[in-house]
């Protein structure tokens, strides 16, 4: 019942959503991201990545949300070089 009242059915899809939230990501951060959907025992949602800069300060500038478009929205911060890792990684595997 919570979560009908929390998010809406009525969304657009989620590789539509990741699309428009990582051109809106210049208005979060200017570090490295990378905006995927995950799944856990709440279900389906979106997970941004975003290093923190090298001094260990937060990567945002701006307000993030937990819920962007209707959609769930989980945000990390990962330490200085972890992103570039996992993109680096899903490069080489693709």
């Amino acid at each position: 019942m919570a979560y009908k009242l929390n998010w809406r059915s009525d969304k657009i899809s989620i590789v539509d959503v990741i699309e428009h939230l990582k051109a809106d990501m210049i208005n979060y951060t200017n570090n490295v991201f990378t905006v995927v959907k995950h799944r856990d025992d709440g279900g389906l949602h979106i997970a941004v990545y975003t290093e923190v800069h090298a001094d260990g300060s937060s990567p945002y500038h701006r307000q993030i949300t937990a819920n962007y478009m209707g959609w769930r929205c989980c945000w990390f911060k990962c330490p200085h070089g972890t992103v570039t890792d996992m993109l680096e990684d899903n490069d080489e595997s693709a």
